[in-house]
């Protein structure tokens, strides 16, 4: 039988202090699968010369380019021999360095505005994260915190030995490292076959009919739907592990903040947390789109611009639909990132560098 130990959570794999400072002076550049995949192949026009750019750009510590949970199961629908080419290119321009997933972040927003109204009763300004907020460690691209479970009656006075050593193990291991694990198992399981994208696809249909085309409509929708099933439930798992005092006074500095705001609360507080805002927006602007039907790979691609639309400097996805997406106005302005989206874009940004 085994059981949890009672503790807090460990956090495995978040990058420490001196991988934060090798990257905080790089750009960070975000590539599309099929990106990555061009970038090996090197038959398209102009990508053998972008691939030799972002190779030198690299060495030169001026940029890197995170990989994303979307970007490594995508890799692991691969034959082995195919995945490994590509994973020792990611491994060079990643850095081993993988974007959390969109709930951590997503988490690491709220908490900070949260921190923002416990400490000030003016105006709360718009979150701002730093990299250790943003990245883990590749290893960490599925979350970036692990539970450790131990058979009932083993001795865990050497936990903290345990736990360094299974720490340094993990934050080491690389992308190559992570597809020579898999190798028995791949091509892993299809993104066709993704029940949760496949849902997915089902919500946004439905998100379509019930707004009529109507892009007010369809952003409600959204700011609904995220302020009732993500932020809400972020603010009471952040709030949990504080002392009782602690949890009541952050529970109402954040319900009296929304109920200052009156009819205007998911508006504004929206505007303040940068990851959920551009969700809305790029859900919306894809719920909309008629062009498109509503595959998993397609919802797979659209949770693939989220993250690095914010918290990239620039994001290269050449897809026509993913053009149409993020040259919508809505979402162009909430946009941080700069788009790219071909190699004689990214090699002009390069060269920009």
């Amino acid at each position: 039988m085994l059981y949890v130990i009672s503790m807090p959570k460990i956090p495995l794999t978040l990058l420490d202090n001196n991988r934060v400072s090798k990257l905080q002076n790089r750009k960070s550049l975000f590539l599309d699968t099929c990106v990555w995949i061009d970038l090996i192949e090197g038959i398209k026009p102009y990508s053998a010369e972008a691939r030799a750019l972002l190779q030198k750009l690299v060495s030169q510590k001026i940029l890197f380019c995170p990989l994303s949970l979307t970007l490594m199961m995508e890799l692991f629908s691969q034959e082995y021999d195919s995945a490994l080419r590509q994973a020792e290119l990611m491994e060079e321009l990643s850095l081993n360095v993988s974007f959390r997933i969109k709930e951590e972040i997503g988490g690491e927003e709220v908490q900070a505005l949260i921190a923002a109204l416990l400490t000030t009763n003016v105006d709360i300004s718009p979150v701002s994260l730093d990299y250790s907020n943003i990245y883990v460690p590749v290893s960490g691209y599925m979350g970036a915190h692990m539970f450790l479970e131990y058979p009932e009656g083993v001795e865990t006075h050497d936990l903290a030995k345990v736990v360094e050593g299974l720490q340094e193990k993990i934050m080491k291991q690389s992308v190559i490292e992570i597809v020579h694990s898999m190798k028995d198992e791949l091509p892993s399981r299809s993104l066709s076959d993704n029940f949760d994208a496949e849902v997915f696809s089902e919500i946004l249909k439905e998100r379509r009919i019930a707004s009529n085309g109507s892009r007010k409509k369809a952003r409600e929708i959204e700011k609904h739907s995220l302020f009732e099933q993500t932020l809400v439930p972020l603010v009471f798992k952040i709030t949990r592990h504080m002392p009782p005092t602690q949890r009541l006074q952050a529970l109402k500095v954040v319900h009296d903040y929304a109920e200052s705001l009156g009819g205007n609360a998911n508006e504004v507080i929206m505007a303040k947390l940068p990851l959920l805002r551009q969700s809305v927006e790029v859900l919306t602007a894809t719920g909309l789109d008629h062009r498109r039907s509503h595959s998993p790979n397609y919802t797979v691609d659209t949770e693939n611009m989220i993250i690095p639309a914010i918290y990239a400097d620039a994001l290269v996805a050449p897809d026509k639909w993913v053009r149409a997406m993020m040259s919508d106005k809505a979402v162009r302005e909430t946009t941080h990132a700069i788009f790219l989206s071909s190699f004689p874009e990214l090699i002009a940004y390069c060269k920009s560098l």
